[in-house]
């Protein structure tokens, strides 16, 4: 997890406590990074608009 910048202090606090039960935090940005490489990869697109949506 990368602290942002402009992240809130109540984010920051609730990514904290995700990691520390052993979850996983991703900003937005970085989420729509790994999708789109992941697809760029596989030859697809998203046609369905469903990231589109998301992000």
């Amino acid at each position: 997890m990368l602290p942002l910048k402009d992240m809130a202090p109540e984010q920051l606090v609730h990514a904290v406590r995700t990691l520390a039960s052993g979850g996983g935090v991703l900003a937005p940005v970085v989420g729509r990074q790994v999708i789109d490489g992941y697809l760029a990869t596989r030859g697809g697109r998203d046609d369905s608009g469903l990231l589109a949506a998301v992000g």
